[in-house]
């Protein structure tokens, strides 16, 4: 059984061209280029703390440390782990 002409078997095929379409002028429109993706956990920072998984430089500790485990608010994580030599020369 052959369906009728006008029955929305159609729509489907429309519908995939035009979001082919919509995804082809998106590309075009970022010139082709994508945003670098990075490597779970090449986001390392200067110390080499890795700020995706939670880890901040604590300079008291000299190490990366997560926040929430040695402080209990942001303002004592800044207080505890606060360069030492860093505060002296302020």
């Amino acid at each position: 059984v052959m369906p009728r002409a006008g029955s929305g078997c159609g729509h489907l095929g429309r519908v995939a061209a035009l979001l082919a379409g919509a995804w082809i002028v998106a590309a075009c429109a970022r010139g082709g280029e994508q945003a670098p993706r990075l490597r779970p956990g090449g986001d390392r920072d200067a110390h080499g703390c890795i700020g995706s998984a939670g880890y901040r430089w604590c300079a008291a500790q000299n190490a990366c440390v997560r926040p929430w485990r040695v402080a209990s608010s942001t303002a004592e994580f800044d207080a505890r782990c606060a360069d030492a030599r860093r505060d002296a020369v302020d």
